[in-house]
């Protein structure tokens, strides 16, 4: 907790040079479709992420992504999923944007660590402007692949809240 918080005051001290400033906190929803034992079990994870976000154009965002999912293997038993990654993300139309994370996950199932790519569709649900703060509800769906000796291809979906200062 700590970090994210650093991590917002050098973000805020360096808006005024760089844009906005976005902070998005959201629940996701993961499904991979990997067995790394062998033993027939159906991953499904849910987790929180967040997101800090600067403006680099009208409509293109550059951030750090942060994800802490806790995988079921569908047999009773849990284990982490942690993701850390830089996003890239570019509107393409209105409320419509395309992005990506490039970064490394690691998983607890394996004790391992490995890279990650999620390629993914955002769409802006809900947003609103006061004389300082923006605010909006986003949602997202999209690929992600992974790979530490296991394969972690899967897909995800986000339920995001976004405050762009």
């Amino acid at each position: 907790m700590k970090k994210i918080l650093i991590a917002i005051a050098v973000v805020a001290m360096a808006s005024t040079a760089m844009g906005a400033v976005g902070i998005e906190f959201g629940s996701n929803w993961y499904r991979p479709q990997v067995d790394p034992n062998g033993e027939n079990e159906h991953y499904f994870g849910q987790g929180q992420n967040v997101t800090i976000t600067w403006s680099l154009e009208t409509d293109l965002a550059l951030g750090v992504y942060m994800e802490d999912t806790l995988l079921n293997d569908g047999h009773g038993h849990t284990s982490d999923f942690i993701v850390n990654a830089i996003q890239l993300r570019k509107g393409i139309v209105k409320n419509v944007d395309v992005g990506m994370n490039l970064g490394t996950f690691y998983e607890e199932e394996n004790d391992d660590t490995g890279m990650l790519t999620d390629v993914f569709g955002e769409v802006t649900v809900l947003s609103g402007k006061g004389e300082k703060v923006e605010g909006a509800l986003k949602g997202q769906a999209g690929g992600r692949f992974g790979d530490n000796g296991y394969t972690w291809n899967g897909y995800f979906v986000n339920l995001l809240v976004a405050i762009l200062l």
